[in-house]
């Protein structure tokens, strides 16, 4: 059975820039509105990984429980290009039966 996704934890300190497909991108916690933080990814497009309202739970979206990802997607193929890198670990596949 194919996965309806893939969950991600990230090693690696933000910021931090990487090149994947020819192009440079990096990677920010950046902070929206008083009560909000995001994961992005910023390249030549710009993807949001993970969003939690506090400070607590955002590094613990991000290197305990992971952000889960569409296997097709271009953010999935980021992460696993981080994996090789070392800067992340793919930790589980969801099922669509488990999703």
């Amino acid at each position: 059975m194919r996965p309806a996704a893939y969950r991600y934890r990230l090693h690696a300190d933000l910021p931090f820039k990487f090149d994947c497909g020819g192009a440079q991108w990096h990677v920010q916690k950046r902070s929206v509105g008083q009560a909000a933080h995001e994961c992005e990814l910023i390249g030549p497009s710009r993807y949001t990984v993970t969003t939690a309202r506090d400070e607590k739970s955002f590094w613990s979206q991000l290197r305990e429980k992971g952000v889960e990802l569409l296997p097709n997607s271009y953010a999935c193929t980021l992460f696993l290009h981080l994996e090789q890198l070392g800067l992340a670990e793919r930790v589980d596949e969801i099922t669509a039966d488990a999703a």
